[in-house]
């Protein structure tokens, strides 16, 4: 089975939030993370249709995430939205519909997919290190303005086409229009 631990960070101050997934399967683990202007909920979400993307699809797969809200919009609350045209009790336009209504098409498609919500920094070592790296993540969007700054040396010396060659964690700036 494919276990996957997806999380996000925001801050409210600076308006930046990061995102990232730990995908562990056969005794290999991949890590990714990225980072956008945006809030909390997206992160949150925004992990785990990414990892829903990229999972295969006839694999067993459960992710695991801290974020009740992120497990809800593309479980538990999925079919009230879709009666109600994606509004919520209060009658406003869900937040992240689009990649909420992502989310739903991309699960339909998979043979054996499952969810897990576990309380955030309660020493789930899974979910502290998909933390630490979205908040890293969400520190990089902040520190750069979304763009990373290296010289062509160090670019080459730390990170090729995106991926750090020491961590293998492969860093991605997430573009709102392109969901």
């Amino acid at each position: 089975m494919i276990t996957v631990y997806t999380d996000g960070s925001s801050s409210l101050k600076t308006g930046w939030c990061g995102w990232a997934a730990i995908a562990r399967y056969n005794g290999l683990e991949t890590r990714v993370c990225g980072w956008a202007r945006e809030t909390n909920q997206f992160a949150e979400l925004y992990a785990i249709v990414y990892v829903l993307r990229r999972l295969p699809k006839h694999e067993e797969a459960e992710i695991i995430s801290d974020s009740q809200y992120a497990i809800r919009s593309l479980t538990d609350w999925r079919r009230r939205w879709e009666r109600n045209g994606f509004r919520n009790a209060e009658g406003r336009e869900v937040c992240h519909a689009d990649l909420i209504k992502e989310g739903h098409r991309l699960i339909d498609g998979f043979d054996s997919l499952s969810f897990r919500h576990v309380r955030g920094h309660q020493g789930n070592e899974g979910n502290e290190a998909a933390d630490c790296l979205a908040v890293g993540a969400r520190k990089c969007g902040e520190s750069t303005g979304g763009t990373f700054k290296l010289s062509p040396a160090g670019a080459t010396a730390a990170m090729l086409d995106g991926v750090d060659v020491d961590t293998g964690i492969r860093y991605e700036k997430v573009k709102k229009e392109k969901l």
